[in-house]
């Protein structure tokens, strides 16, 4: 009798604990305060010049990376969003252009009210955006302090093969990926580009 009790008393212990564990995650999901609902297309990245900017002749195209997301709570103090973009060259504009270049940026959000589509975008001004490519990936990570709270991503090609590419040592790695290379200040915040001034009520301002 004994044995049999201690045997159910560890039992609920192992459901108890289980439920628990699950009933934590579920909180943690639910305490996210934003929902990424959707990041820019592969095929839809390319935006010509705002017509205020342009004088004349053939507007120019710039690489444009968006995510749209819902903001949960009342309001958010800061949010980071952090950009990545792998690219194939189309061709070898400099000497040292690799096949494969890898460009990220990281931007801050404070005091996101409460709202549906809230958006957020990285871009690339169009003579960088020739000279890297096409681009086969295209990740966004939302995160709160030092916890990712969101991520989505949009990839073809090679990128298909590695999960979480961004991260993947075998893909962003230039002493494992020979064949790829990082150059910076290539990816900028929406807000120090022209395009801060278009649609400015629709977008958040990063700092």
């Amino acid at each position: 009798m004994i044995k049999n009790g201690i045997f159910k008393i560890a039992v609920l212990a192992i459901l108890f604990s289980s439920l628990t564990s699950q009933l934590g995650a579920q909180q943690v999901a639910v305490r996210s305060p934003v929902n990424l609902k959707e990041i820019t297309n592969l095929s839809d990245y390319e935006v010509d010049t705002p017509a205020f900017a342009h004088q004349n002749g053939k507007k120019k195209k710039w690489g444009v990376f968006s995510a749209t997301f819902d903001a949960l709570p009342k309001w958010t103090p800061q949010i980071s969003a952090t950009y990545y973009v792998f690219f194939e060259r189309q061709q070898q504009f400099v000497e040292g252009d690799k096949r494969y270049a890898f460009v990220t940026v990281t931007c801050n959000y404070s005091d996101i009210e409460q709202g549906r589509d809230r958006k957020v975008a990285a871009v690339v001004a169009p003579n960088a955006l020739k000279r890297l490519g096409k681009p086969l990936g295209i990740c966004v990570q939302m995160s709160v302090g030092d916890k990712v709270v969101a991520v989505k991503s949009n990839e073809t090609g090679i990128l298909k093969k590695y999960p979480k590419w961004w991260e993947n040592p075998q893909v962003i790695d230039t002493s494992i990926n020979k064949m790829l290379d990082k150059p910076s200040g290539l990816l900028q915040a929406r807000e120090k580009t022209v395009f801060a001034y278009v649609d400015m009520d629709s977008y958040e301002e990063s700092k």
